[in-house]
This record gives C-alpha cells, structure tokens and sequence, in this order.
C-alpha cells in the first residue's frame, strides 16, 4: 500500500513481494494444453489479496488499479495454477456485496471454457461456494 501513496502504483515481483502470510494453494496441479505444469500467476494472488485489503480500508484508487491489474494478468495467465489460487483467494475472503473481483473471474472461466475440462477446475466449481451459481448465472443473463 505505501508504495501506491507514492507512485499510485504498485509491482510484484515473485521474489519482493510480502503477502503477510505463506502462499497456500489449493489446486493439485494446473496443467497446459500439453500436459506439462504451469506455475505461473503468483502475480494474481497479489493482486487479489491487494483487492480484498483495500476494500477493507475504503482506498478506492489502489482498489480499482488492482482490479485491472487483476483482469490484464488473468487474460494472459488464465490457464496458471496462480488463477486457481485466485480464484480461492477471491471467494473466500472478498465481501459478499462487492462482486467486481468475481465478475472478472467468472468472465475468466466463461472465456476459456478449456478450463472446465481440468480436475482442478471442476474441484474448484465444487469447493467454492457460488462459483459454479455465479458461473451459471453469467450465462444465463
């Protein structure tokens, strides 16, 4: 957050970065359209947790800017172990009436409907509550 006062802005980088607490994941694996792993994302984590900090403090600029932050990440590192991590991160701890966040996961998942063929996805459809609803919801409207 200081960084934002300063330069209303902010970086991660996997090695700078402080989250407060050790990154839990809860995906198995996030696989590639060949198979292999695909560790990327952390990025998406950060700024989703950046998302829900701020939301508590009222700090609507920084809210905004790691929300975008969120959506350019995400439509490049959609199919990472980091989005499913996001993905958990985002329903589990942002406020019931802020949907902003979710809106752009869901939209996400609706994009790149290749996700729904992997484990970790459709556990994930399972596990958090209202994905799959706001999921089907967004397709129905």
């Amino acid at each position: 957050m200081i960084q934002y006062f300063y330069s209303l802005n902010y970086e991660v980088s996997a090695s700078g970065v402080d989250t407060g607490a050790d990154l839990e994941t809860h995906h198995q694996t996030a696989e590639t359209s060949d198979g292999s792993l695909d560790e990327s994302g952390f990025d998406l984590v950060v700024h989703t947790r950046t998302y829900n900090l701020v939301e508590k403090y009222q700090i609507i600029g920084l809210k905004t800017l790691a929300l975008r932050k969120f959506r350019d990440a995400a439509s490049e590192k959609w199919n990472s172990s980091g989005f499913l991590d996001a993905v958990y991160e985002a329903y589990g701890s942002a406020p019931e009436n802020d949907t902003s966040l979710k809106e752009a996961i869901v939209e996400i998942i609706v994009e790149h409907k290749e996700l729904l063929d992997k484990d970790g996805t459709r556990r994930m459809l399972k596990e958090v509550d209202f994905l799959a609803y706001d999921v089907l919801m967004y397709e129905h409207l």
